[in-house]
């Protein structure tokens, strides 16, 4: 009986392909248990790092996460709200260069990649539940979102990165510059509900990040905080806390 509750109370794991314009991109999208009789409520986006990919937060069938069985007992337990989890494989980038052209083309393929994902999946959200979270290289997209898709998602989670809109690591060389950009590109869209930057406590990114996020506020962009999570360098463990944090959020 126990091992048949727990299968009612598991989410799956699918693959999918969607071309947003240079090819196929393999999505690995997590399900909550009862899609699709169960509506999801909620859809968040997570863009990986460098060295990653879509595999790096959920796992695959048959080989899934800690994290994807987190999640489960989370909707189970109403803590978090039925959500699909969408993590597009974007670039096995191995050099800044490439880490920065996969920032740029991630930013010009979102609105492709939701308009694919949410009909396809039955889900049907509005932007206030709809988020976007990255690491690392993936955390830069989600800046980089932040300024060309503001209008896109509700809540923005870049853990483990500074703002690339003027260079790689521009958000750490020019903080006031950097949420200068932000603030006029932000201006063009409507409330963006969440901006919350995490990172680390150990990582050498902590720093910039903090550095640039005072720097929003100081400027006067509404509801952009930094997280630290203890004890932890620039790594995917930093990832866990930001995304439930973010999942709950969205339930609101």
């Amino acid at each position: 009986m126990e091992n048949e509750s727990n299968a009612k109370e598991s989410g799956s794991l699918t693959i999918s392909y969607v071309d947003l314009g240079n090819g196929p991109r393999r999505l690995t999208i997590y399900l909550p248990a009862g899609w699709p009789d169960v509506r999801p409520e909620a859809v968040l986006y997570y863009l990986h790092g460098a060295g990653y990919d879509d595999t790096s937060l959920l796992g695959r069938e048959g080989m899934e996460t800690n994290f994807k069985q987190k999640c489960d007992k989370a909707i189970a337990k109403r803590d978090i709200p039925p959500t699909i989890i969408v993590c597009p494989h974007y670039s096995d980038a191995t050099t800044v260069e490439d880490a920065v052209g996969t920032v740029a083309l991630a930013a010009n393929t979102l609105r492709k990649l939701v308009s694919y994902v949410e009909p396809t999946f039955l889900c049907r959200v509005d932007r206030n539940h709809r988020g976007i979270a990255g690491f690392s290289m993936g955390g830069a997209m989600v800046w980089e979102a932040l300024a060309s898709s503001g209008d896109l998602f509700s809540t923005y989670v870049p853990i483990g990165s500074d703002c690339w809109l003027l260079g790689y690591e521009g958000g750490r060389h020019d903080p006031r510059g950097t949420a200068s950009l932000l603030t006029r590109r932000m201006s063009e869209f409507g409330k963006i509900r969440t901006i919350k930057a995490w990172c680390g406590e150990l990582d050498p990114c902590a720093p910039w990040a903090e550095r640039q996020v005072d720097e929003m506020n100081r400027q006067g962009i509404e509801h952009v905080t930094f997280c630290i999570v203890k004890g932890v360098g620039h790594a995917t463990s930093s990832v866990r806390p930001a995304i439930i944090d973010c999942l709950r959020s969205l339930g609101m």
